[in-house]
């Protein structure tokens, strides 16, 4: 890969972060008004400095790039948790599920295909099933001998004339792919950002209306006017604090359906063109690796 598009797809994970932080501080800024003083100081902040976070975005984006790897092979996290948000597939064995039967893997490979539970085995915190760090290896292991044996197949004579028209094809997949899975955890990353702004800005804001109405209640009868009128305006910021959430959630929620739809989309284009270049060969002829094109799947 060249350096600009690894800049490129380190990137947009940061610049995706950045925006979707900035589009949720918006919508609670338009709620609440020109009374939100700290949020219009982040805003415009955000403004005046426009070019220096987009360079930003660049390792902010490489950091997002490491999480969604850790996360993926590393994290064993519950299963009913990650069947909604990340759900790590035995990819591998569904790229060889055609030549598993006809293909001695251990003779061609050294390095045979591994049986891994679709559904977790192991079991912690009750009855919570979970993705154990051991499954998680094993997926990645059948994901490497896929990639072996699509290394091997692009060797092959027929292929002579498209090995790299479809090795171009299987980076470009595997770029969008592994970019929309990044983008999906920069979603999480700029909610959490927004929470923690939401959390401070409500903190800041309550302790601004009780210390006012601590004072108020301090003083004579003749206030009740002001006493209502403070309280009735700490439920006028509190119903709003709740629509502006309830408004982010739900843009959160629909920018997670549609880059989960399009990293669907790119993953089973990619799983399809690796498969049926890998079956269409070593149904015919499996045979053993040559040591330069051991040496490309090991790269």
């Amino acid at each position: 890969m060249d350096t600009a598009r690894q800049i490129i797809r380190w990137a947009l994970p940061g610049w995706t972060a950045i925006l979707f932080w900035t589009g949720f501080i918006a919508v609670n800024t338009f709620l609440h008004g020109q009374s939100q003083t700290i949020c219009l100081g982040i805003l415009q902040k955000v403004n005046d400095l426009l070019l220096p976070l987009a360079g930003i975005a660049i390792p902010l984006g490489f950091i997002i790039y490491q999480l969604y790897y850790w996360v993926y092979w590393d994290v064993p996290v519950p299963y009913l948790f990650r069947g909604i948000f990340i759900n790590p597939r035995d990819r591998g064995r569904e790229v060889l599920k055609d030549v598993e039967g006809h293909v001695d893997f251990k003779q061609i490979f050294d390095h045979a295909l591994i049986d891994a539970p679709k559904v977790p085995i192991v079991k912690k915190w009750g009855l919570i099933p979970y993705k154990s760090r051991k499954v998680m290896m094993q997926y990645r292991q059948n994901w490497h001998l896929a990639d072996s044996a699509w290394y091997l197949a692009l060797s092959d004579e027929r292929y002579k004339n498209t090995a790299e028209i479809l090795e171009k094809r299987h980076q470009f997949l595997s770029d969008i792919y592994h970019s929309l899975s990044a983008c999906y955890t920069a979603l999480a990353v700029a909610y959490l950002g927004y929470i923690s702004t939401f959390g401070y800005i409500s903190l800041v804001e309550a302790h601004t209306f009780l210390s006012r109405l601590t004072l108020l209640l301090s003083r004579t009868t003749a206030t009740q006017g002001l006493i209502v009128t403070t309280i009735a305006t700490i439920l006028k910021a509190t119903i709003l604090r709740l629509v502006s959430f309830t408004i982010n959630a739900t843009i959160l929620y629909s920018a997670t359906r549609m880059f989960r739809s399009g990293r669907t989309a790119s993953y089973t284009a990619l799983t399809s063109l690796k498969h049926n270049v890998i079956t269409n060969v070593m149904l015919s002829k499996p045979t053993k690796l040559s040591g330069e094109v051991t040496a490309l799947a090991a790269a």
